[in-house]
This record gives C-alpha cells, sequence and structure tokens, in this order.
C-alpha cells in the first residue's frame, strides 16, 4: 500500500539526495517485509521516483530531491488515483451535472484530501520524522553511518 511506499521514502528523504538504501536497511528501521519492500521499491523504480543500481554496494535512490516528490505522486503510483477521485458509491457517471445521492456532500472532501496530497512532500514528512520516532533516530544514524 502507499503507506508503506511513504514511510520508506520518509527514511529516503532523511538523508541527502543521492544516498544509496538497501531494502534490508530500511525494513530493519521500519517494520515493513522485506520481500513486499522490494515490490515496492520496484514500482516506484518503474514509475521514476527512485534510481536503483544493482550489486554489492548498489540500492536505491531518490530520483529527485524529497521536497519534489508528492503524496499525491506516491498514492496514485501505489494505490491508484482512481480510489482519490472516483464516485464515493461507485458509481462510473457520477458527475457534477448527473451526481450521486453522496456528490455533493463528499465532494468537498475528497477535494481537500487531493490538496493536501498534493500539497505535501516528502521532505516534509522527514523533517518530521526524528520528532515521532526518537527511538529509530540512532538506529537509523548508526545503520547509514556504518
Amino acid at each position: 500500500t502507499a503507506e508503506y511506499a511513504v514511510r520508506a521514502l520518509t527514511i529516503m528523504g532523511l538523508r541527502p539526495h543521492g544516498t544509496f538504501f538497501q531494502v534490508k536497511q530500511i525494513a530493519s528501521i521500519e517494520p515493513i517485509s522485506p520481500s513486499f519492500l522490494s515490490k515496492i521499491m520496484r514500482d516506484l523504480t518503474r514509475a521514476r521516483v527512485l534510481k536503483s543500481v544493482r550489486g554489492p554496494s548498489g540500492g536505491f535512490y531518490l530520483s529527485r530531491e524529497a521536497n519534489k516528490i508528492t503524496l499525491w505522486d506516491i498514492v496514485c503510483i501505489i494505490d491508484g488515483e482512481e480510489n482519490y477521485t472516483s464516485c464515493i458509491l461507485g458509481l462510473e457517471q457520477c458527475l457534477d451535472d448527473n451526481p450521486c445521492p453522496m456528490h455533493q456532500s463528499f465532494k468537498p472532501l475528497r477535494e481537500s484530501i487531493q490538496r493536501y496530497l498534493k500539497s505535501c512532500t516528502i521532505g516534509e514528512l522527514s523533517k518530521g520524522y526524528f520528532g515521532r520516532h526518537t527511538d529509530r533516530a540512532s538506529q537509523l544514524e548508526n545503520l547509514l553511518d556504518s
């Protein structure tokens, strides 16, 4: 899910742009299955959010600065845009000129969620990471500085 992608990218955003991360490093900090995380990282690489280098000293790195990657980018890649744009009742023809019974009450909420996801970046989330996860701060530093 996009939650795991955001958690992994937030870890990556803590270090300078171009820093390589291996799946096992991220999985040791965030409780994410390494095999599941590998699939997410491949999806993000295909979508050009990440770049990858093979080999023993390889890994993944952000393809652009963390403050240029929005949550909207990530949720659309991993979960699909339709989860944030489609009718809450699942109707195909739910539009402003042909609304479902929930359309007018749900539309402002959906638009608000989209605005937030489009404006919030991985860089912003990374800045607040250690404040929320002080127990993981030294673990991350030890892992990446070794």
